[in-house]
């Protein structure tokens, strides 16, 4: 294609990088500079007053304002985006080393390969260097559709869409991960070089305006 011609006209935002590239021999280790911790629950309302207490106690605060938000179970990933442009995706790991993935990540229509101007609110300027949190999640109607190809040809099912997802986004080969329709749910943030967000509704707001 034109891109293997004229490789100078090859950039990282290319609707090239979409479909996959070669398949990789094995995946590079990398290390978050901030950590990745994992999220606790609960099913309990006295465990979560003792969590108000210890909150409040930590901050010496006597009344915490909390932000409420839905959360998808997926398989938790870092986007790091140097200057706007989207240049490592990882799993989590264990937490402080993870896979690179990125390239497997980037077959997901829904993650920007660019992130655009973030409008007059925020300055039109992107952070010098974001690093955005979520998870990585099957649709229900990508799963079934997998599972009936997975049938048809006489191999095990998935037991659900979080295996599924996983199990994807181990594969070596970005162009089978590209036909899996994946998405992603973005909610949190690691390192962010050039912007200062107050809370985190503020941060939500700015992941909408940056796509």
């Amino acid at each position: 294609g034109l891109e293997e011609t004229y490789p100078e006209f090859k950039t990282p935002d290319s609707p090239s990088q979409r479909v996959g590239g070669a398949p990789l021999k094995e995946f590079k280790t990398v290390e978050h500079t901030i950590s990745m911790l994992s999220m606790d629950n609960t099913y309990s309302y006295d465990e979560l007053r003792e969590f108000d207490k210890r909150i409040k106690k930590v901050l010496g605060e006597k009344e915490i304002d909390y932000f409420v938000e839905e959360k998808i179970d997926g398989v938790s990933i870092s986007l790091v985006y140097r200057d706007g442009l989207f240049v490592l995706g990882a799993t989590r790991g264990d937490g402080r080393f993870g896979d690179d993935v990125t390239e497997n990540l980037k077959t997901i229509k829904t993650i920007p390969l660019k992130l655009p101007a973030a409008g007059a609110r925020y300055g039109g300027k992107v952070p010098q260097i974001l690093e955005i949190r979520g998870e990585v999640y099957m649709p229900h109607a990508s799963f079934e559709k997998l599972n009936r190809q997975k049938e048809k040809a006489g191999d095990e099912l998935f037991a659900n869409p979080r295996n599924a997802c996983a199990g994807t986004l181990k594969l070596l080969d970005p162009k089978i991960v590209a036909g899996r329709d994946l998405s992603i749910f973005c909610h949190g943030a690691g390192l962010i070089k050039g912007k200062r967000l107050a809370s985190q509704s503020e941060l939500l707001d700015f992941f909408e305006a940056l796509g």
